[in-house]
């Protein structure tokens, strides 16, 4: 039996001290707001609509297209005057539900303390008699986000070119080679089946070419 992967749907995003969005938020795309799959996101300039993005790719592979990689000298990202920061992000992907957790804090998270490691985190949430508990699957950095690669069929630059597009960065994709963008739109569309079947039928036509050859030449 073959193994769907693909982001199915976010569940929710939780986030703290990202950018302009000091102390803690989270939204809950289950609620029934949300039920009809298409909303818009407002706001004047600096209210924090590009931060709600960012902590999604955050969350997901400790990473964000205005910043790149989070690493343990810097963290632009990190609200001014917050000693620590964090994303999560809870995902239906394969059939089941996960979280990833991505956060960094600064010693005795103190905002002059030292930037420390950053923690990734992946795991399956399960749910009990209405209580959710989450499955550890990885935690080491590279490891979870292999796993989200996996998961979602697609790395952080192929998510940031097709389902999350930041600002100023569609000609990324439209630019992309024709190859590129046709794997990405068949990851996006479940479409890469067909590219299968004609990769079958293309080596069945070889193959029985070469016997009709062969007959040919006996006759």
């Amino acid at each position: 039996m073959t193994q769907n992967f693909g982001l199915e749907r976010l569940c929710r995003v939780s986030l703290e001290n990202v950018n302009s969005l000091a102390g803690s938020w989270s939204v809950n795309f289950e609620e029934p707001a949300y039920s009809g799959g298409l909303f818009a996101i407002l706001g004047p300039t600096g209210a924090g609509k590009s931060s709600l993005l960012d902590a999604i790719c955050l969350g997901l592979y400790g990473a964000t297209p205005r910043l790149g990689a989070i690493t343990q000298g810097t963290n632009e990202l990190m609200t001014h005057g917050a000693g620590s920061c964090q994303a999560s992000v809870t995902f239906c992907a394969a059939g089941e539900t996960w979280q990833a957790v991505w956060s960094q804090h600064r010693s005795g998270n103190h905002p002059s303390g030292a930037l420390q490691p950053q923690r990734h985190r992946l795991g399956r949430v399960k749910r009990e008699n209405g209580v959710d508990t989450v499955e550890l699957v990885a935690e080491k950095i590279n490891d979870v986000r292999a796993k989200i690669t996996e998961l979602l069929g697609m790395d952080f630059v192929q998510f940031t070119r097709s389902v999350l597009i930041p600002q100023g960065k569609w000609a990324s994709f439209l630019s992309a080679p024709p190859s590129e963008r046709a794997a990405l739109l068949e990851k996006l569309t479940g479409a890469e089946k067909y590219s299968k079947i004609s990769e079958r039928v293309s080596e069945s036509w070889k193959i029985n070419e070469t016997l009709f050859a062969a007959k040919n030449a006996e006759l």
